[in-house]
């Protein structure tokens, strides 16, 4: 009985030590469900954090490629070039691109997105104006351009002074195609003596009319290479900028024009026409044997506005490059003040593409 009782005993005590290990099995996996479900939980909420909060798929799969191209644009960029981007102020924006001599991109940032291009869009301009009057270049004077700039109602005039319209008919009315092109290029005649701002201006409103319109000048010019779909001309030079719209263009377009036409003759073109537009486009040659072609342009107007666009080769290497930069007006009177920051801005990035470390 005692032997019995004993062994009874024991078996129930095995049992109940049995359902103890149990119910401390169940306790710990429930235990590890619960933290495994906690860590899924977290992950989730970060990857949708990541991505839109609707949409279809093509929406995903849209801001997951713009991500993507972030990324590169990052990797692509010197790291002296990217120090000085990460200064930027919020109000502030910087497009840049570099090509080589085969117009492979070297370097980027935001290089597709369309921001104030001031005068740089000139070179676009020049390129079509010359090609459309590639034979008659030199022939002056031209009834055509005299009754432009005698029209005070035409829209490329009508928003000047009328006090400054004599200036205009002096500087403008005899010219040929080829000094129209010198001088809404260059500010500077080449002996040197500077035109004024209007005149320089209102030479490229001439161009424009003389190819239609802002809108036709613009179909024209989109139809040279795909890269020129980034460029638009909304408005006559010096006209309100918010209006009928600003004149724009992405840094890539800016550069194309220099890696395509410098050296270059792009399909159907002329290379004596071609030559004739980077004889106008060139800008210097350095001692040391480098030559620079280049636009740039200025607005102090909102947004105020700087660009760099152009070619520079010293034997070495060949840089096809365009640096624009826009940042909203933060007072009535502050406009060239902030254009002198942004001056300097775009030199130290110029620098730094040329010396990338």
């Amino acid at each position: 009985m005692v032997g019995r009782f004993e062994m009874t005993k024991h078996s129930s005590q095995l049992g109940d030590y049995k359902h103890y290990l149990d119910l401390r099995f169940t306790m710990a996996r429930l235990f590890h469900l619960t933290i495994l479900t906690l860590l899924l939980a977290v992950a989730a909420g970060s990857l949708s954090a990541q991505q839109p909060a609707a949409g279809n798929r093509n929406d995903r799969s849209a801001t997951i490629q713009e991500q993507i191209a972030a990324r590169q644009t990052t990797s692509k960029l010197p790291k002296n070039v990217a120090a000085i981007l990460q200064t930027i102020p919020d109000d502030t924006v910087i497009g840049l691109v570099v090509l080589d001599d085969q117009g492979k991109v070297v370097y980027q940032h935001n290089s597709r997105r369309e921001l104030p291009a001031a005068s740089s869009i000139k070179s676009i301009l020049l390129l079509e104006l010359f090609n459309r009057y590639a034979e008659e270049l030199d022939r002056q004077p031209r009834d055509d351009i005299a009754a432009i700039v005698q029209n005070r109602k035409h829209p490329a005039i009508a928003h000047f002074p009328e006090t400054r319209q004599q200036e205009l008919d002096d500087q403008l009315s005899g010219v040929s195609i080829r000094q129209l092109g010198l001088i809404l290029i260059d500010s500077k005649d080449r002996s040197g003596k500077p035109y004024s701002n209007l005149v320089y201006n209102a030479a490229a409103n001439v161009a424009i009319a003389l190819l239609g319109g802002p809108a036709a000048a613009t179909a024209q010019m989109q139809q040279r290479h795909d890269a020129f779909q980034g460029a638009h001309l909304r408005r006559y030079m010096l006209a309100r900028r918010n209006v009928t719209g600003d004149n724009t263009a992405t840094p890539l377009a800016l550069a194309t024009l220099f890696q395509t036409t410098v050296n270059k003759t792009p399909p159907d073109l002329k290379a004596q026409t071609v030559k004739e537009v980077t004889d106008i486009l060139h800008a210097r040659d350095y001692p040391n044997g480098a030559r620079l072609y280049a636009k740039g342009g200025t607005l102090y107007s909102d947004p105020v506005t700087q660009v760099r666009s152009g070619q520079f080769s010293n034997g070495q290497m060949t840089m096809n490059y365009a640096i624009m930069a826009s940042q909203k007006l933060r007072s009535k009177t502050s406009g060239k003040q902030q254009h002198e920051t942004l001056k300097r801005l775009t030199l130290d990035l110029y620098t730094g593409l040329q010396n990338p470390k």
